[in-house]
């Protein structure tokens, strides 16, 4: 089995995103396939429209917007309709056809 790394961008500023689209621009480039997966964004976003004119590169958006709420204002039932839009893998088994994972939101899509 191959190994890998895992590159984590963090924090409360600005540019982990445009680390992320980077770090996948890049990689197409070189001919990889790459899946980025965000989470909780609508595609309105401008990095998602250039992203998918780009051969190489898979966008996934899951979660709804506005899915970063306070303790309390989602209703149970809309968590378990929300719940379904996440796709999961095993760690650190991405599937085969990508060269690059990039899961966006992550974090926030966990806490």
């Amino acid at each position: 089995m191959k190994k890998g790394y895992i590159q984590v961008y963090t924090g409360d500023g600005k540019g982990k995103t445009t680390a992320a689209v980077g770090l996948a621009v890049r990689a197409a480039g070189a001919g990889q396939k790459v899946c980025i997966i965000q989470f909780m964004k609508s595609l309105a976003y401008s990095e998602q429209k250039v992203l998918q004119t780009i051969p190489g590169i898979t966008l996934i958006t899951v979660g709804k917007p506005y899915f970063i709420a306070k303790e309390g204002m989602l209703t149970e039932e809309q968590l378990k309709t929300w719940g379904r839009d996440v796709v999961i893998y095993p760690a650190g088994h991405p599937p085969e056809e990508y060269k690059k994972m990039i899961d966006g939101g992550i974090q926030k899509a966990v806490d």
